[in-house]
């Protein structure tokens, strides 16, 4: 059996980019990180059984995909803010349910990026910089 520490140094260089899966699937990043430690989980507590006939990557994306899609039908048991989600009251109105999420909460770069492109000495982070000075 692996030591916790030696499946978190293994697991480590994912996180960001599970984070970055699940927000894509969930669009809230409370949501995402919850859904990161919930993968995390689960295959800490299956990693013995897990064969390699796939990457570890492939294997936590699929465990991520999976906890995120459970999220999301739970989600619809729970009740949505005000004016999200309720049938419009006119019939010319936008319909309700589209593939956008309203809710979808804004994440920082860093968040989501790991290994060189997390580095803000990097020449491609220049353009994110400069773009944050103006608008901000």
């Amino acid at each position: 059996m692996t030591d916790a520490a030696d499946f978190a140094q293994l697991t480590e260089p994912f996180r960001a980019e599970l984070l970055a899966h699940c927000y894509r699937m969930l669009g809230s990043v409370q949501d995402a990180e919850d859904q990161v430690q919930e993968t995390l989980i689960r295959a800490w507590r299956s990693y013995d059984d897990f064969e390699g006939r796939a990457s570890l990557r492939t294997w936590l994306y699929r465990i991520a995909t999976n906890a995120c899609l459970r999220a999301l039908e739970n989600r619809s048991r729970r009740p949505l803010p005000s004016g999200l989600g309720a049938p419009s009251g006119s019939p010319d109105g936008p319909l309700a349910g589209g593939r956008e999420v309203p809710w979808l909460e804004p994440i920082p770069d860093a968040r989501t990026q790991a290994g060189p492109a997390a580095d803000p000495s990097d020449p491609s982070r220049r353009g994110h910089e400069t773009a944050r000075l103006a608008v901000g």
